[in-house]
């Protein structure tokens, strides 16, 4: 740590800004599902995915960084030209927003597990928990794509008002059936609804 926030420290901060902004287009897509699977895996989970809101907050996370350590590089530079001795505030004031932005970002997803279907969005402290029992109904949004219809997504209405979205992409594909055969055990009534694409 000494060697990043020292005076000679110039090229170490020029090489840890590339590397970070670089790797904030490729570090969040492994390191979401691993920290993920490190704190809330379990073997109960039906269905376990990342929000989006995940890897935009864990992006943002290493930008920060990245610009955290450009900050201090020019903060630093310009104390140098005054014959000042060098002050890592930008280190003590970045590296808390960095890592609150990075478990923001861990902290958003959803999982289905017998209990029922369980989201924690960005931004949000607690978790949502809407179990079976607790849901209004299930709806089914289709659209047309290249002429045909296809199923787009699920909203989960829950019976407090509470709703939740999950996409109809290939990995809830494989999961569906099971998860369906939950709904229909606990008589939560499913329609579906066609929309029109915008043109």
């Amino acid at each position: 740590m000494k060697a990043m926030i020292g005076q000679d420290s110039k090229p170490i901060k020029v090489g840890m800004i590339v590397i970070f902004v670089i790797g904030s287009f490729f570090f969040p897509l492994f390191l979401v599902i691993f920290f993920q699977d490190i704190f809330f895996f379990s073997r109960d989970h039906i269905y376990f995915q990342p929000l989006l809101s995940a890897y935009v907050l864990f992006f943002a996370g290493c930008m920060l960084m990245a610009g955290t350590f450009l900050l201090d590089l020019l903060y630093n530079s310009r104390r140098e030209n005054k014959n000042l001795k060098h002050r890592p505030w930008m280190f003590f004031l970045g590296i808390p927003a960095v890592i609150l932005t990075c478990t923001l970002g861990i902290n958003s997803y959803f999982y289905f597990d017998p209990k029922g279907l369980h989201f924690n969005e960005a931004f949000t402290l607690e978790r949502t928990d809407m179990e079976w029992t607790d849901m209004k109904e299930v709806i089914k949004i289709t659209t047309r794509e290249n002429n045909t219809v296809t199923l787009k997504e699920h909203q989960f209405i829950g019976k407090d008002g509470s709703h939740f979205t999950v996409q109809n992409d290939r990995d809830f594909f494989d999961y569906r059936n099971k998860i369906y055969a939950y709904i229909e055990a606990a008589d939560v009534p499913m329609r579906t609804i066609f929309i029109e694409p915008e043109e």
